[in-house]
C-alpha cells in the first residue's frame, strides 16, 4: 500500500498491483485515460484511501468517464465520512468498502437507486425478464435492460452471458449484503420479497426449467423460497399449494434431488385427485422428464424381470452402463429395490 504523502514516479506507481487494477478498470471506463504525471499523486492518494481494496477501486474507477482523479479523491475525502458506516466491531478494512459502495450508490440517480436495492433479493444470478417482473423496473420510469447496463458499469452489477442463453445478472456477496440494507431501510422488501416469490412460483411452472434455471443460477433460490412457502403456510388454499407443490417439485428435478422431486410431485397428484383435477394434466415424474431416455428403456426392462446382463444384451450396451442407469432409475424412483421401483413407476403412471 502507499502512503498518501508518498510521491513515486510514474513509472514505479504504474507498477504497484492496486494502481495498476485502477488504470484497467478506468480505461474500460474510460478509454483514453492513462496514468500521467498530472493525476498521478492523486491516483496514489486515492488508492491507499481505499486500503487498496479491490472492489473499492473498481467501484471508484467505474466513474473516471466523468470524475477526473482528484475530483474522485475530493468524493472520497469531503462525501465520504457522512456515507461511511460507523461499526466499531468491523474489520479495519471494511468501513473503507462500505463507504465506496455508499458512495456509488449516493451517485445514482433514484430510480437506479430502487432497482439496485430491490435486486438484493436474488441470492443468485437473474435475467432481465426476472429484474422486471421482480422489482417492477417500469413503474420506477426504467428499461430494466437499460438499467442494468447502467449498473454494469457503475460495477454494482456483474453480467454473463452463457453460449446460447440471453445475459445474466449477478451481484458480490458484498455489495449485495449492502443492498440489501438499502432495501431493508427503504420499508419496500415486504413487497419486493413477495413479487420475488411469485416469480418464483410462476417460473417453476414452464417448461425447459433446468436449462434455465442452470444457465443462471437461481435454481437454489428458487428452490428455498417455494419450499419456505411450503413450510409457513401448510394450510394456505389447496389450488395455490398445488402450483406451489408442483414448483417444488419441478425445482427439485432440475437440480437432481430425485428424491424430493418425487415426493413432492407425488404429493401434487394427491392433492390433484382430492380437488377432482385430471391428474394427466399436473406434472409427474413422467411429464417432467425425471427420467433419462435410456433410463425410460430401462424401466420396462425391469418389469420384464431381466437381469442387469440381459438388459446390457437387450440394449446392446455394457453390463457397467446396465447397472449404472438401473442405479439411476433407482434413485430417481425412491426405490430401494426392483420391486419397489416398479410399484413407484405403477403409481406415478410411468409404465
Amino acid at each position: 500500500m502507499l502512503a498518501p504523502d508518498v510521491s513515486p514516479s510514474v513509472e514505479t506507481l504504474a507498477s504497484v498491483p492496486a494502481v495498476a487494477l485502477f488504470v484497467e478498470r478506468a480505461q474500460a471506463s474510460a478509454p483514453a485515460f492513462a496514468l500521467t504525471a498530472d493525476n498521478a499523486p492523486a491516483v496514489a492518494r486515492l488508492c491507499a484511501h481505499l486500503d487498496d481494496l479491490p472492489l473499492a477501486l473498481e467501484l471508484a474507477a467505474a466513474h473516471a468517464n466523468v470524475l477526473t482523479p482528484a475530483q474522485l479523491l475530493g468524493w472520497l475525502e469531503h462525501r465520504l465520512p457522512a456515507l461511511s458506516w460507523h461499526a466499531p466491531d468491523l474489520p479495519a478494512r471494511q468501513p473503507s468498502l462500505h463507504a465506496a459502495l455508499a458512495w456509488s450508490y449516493a451517485l445514482l440517480p433514484e430510480a437506479e437507486q430502487a432497482l439496485f436495492r430491490r435486486l438484493a433479493v436474488f441470492a443468485g444470478g437473474w435475467t432481465p425478464e426476472a429484474a422486471e417482473t421482480v422489482t417492477h423496473a417500469t413503474g420506477l420510469g426504467l428499461d430494466a435492460v437499460d438499467g442494468l447496463a447502467r449498473l454494469v458499469d457503475a460495477s454494482l452489477v456483474q453480467v454473463s452471458r452463457p453460449a446460447d442463453e440471453c445475459a445474466c445478472f449477478s451481484m458480490l456477496a458484498t455489495v449485495r449484503a449492502f443492498a440489501a440494507e438499502q432495501l431493508a431501510a427503504s420499508g419496500e422488501r415486504a413487497e419486493i420479497e413477495r413479487r420475488h416469490a411469485a416469480y418464483c412460483v410462476a417460473l417453476a411452472e414452464q417448461a425447459d426449467l433446468a436449462r434455465r434455471w442452470r444457465a443462471c443460477g437461481d435454481l437454489h433460490e428458487t428452490r428455498a423460497v417455494l419450499e419456505g412457502a411450503l413450510a409457513r403456510r401448510p394450510g394456505r388454499r389447496a389450488g395455490l399449494r398445488l402450483k406451489v407443490l408442483q414448483g417444488a417439485g419441478l425445482a427439485a428435478s432440475a437440480s437432481g434431488d430425485y428424491g424430493t422431486a418425487t415426493a413432492r410431485l407425488e404429493q401434487v397428484l394427491e392433492l390433484a385427485r382430492r380437488l377432482g383435477n385430471d391428474p394427466d394434466l399436473v406434472a409427474t415424474p413422467a411429464t417432467v422428464g425425471l427420467l433419462s431416455p435410456r433410463e425410460q428403456e430401462v424401466l420396462p426392462l425391469v418389469t420384464e424381470g431381466l437381469t442387469n446382463k440381459e438388459i446390457a444384451e437387450r440394449l446392446v450396451i455394457s453390463a457397467s452402463t446396465a447397472k449404472y442407469h438401473l442405479t439411476s432409475l433407482l434413485n430417481k424412483l425412491g426405490a430401494d429395490n426392483r420391486t419397489q421401483a416398479v410399484a413407484h413407476a405403477t403409481q406415478q403412471g410411468l409404465l
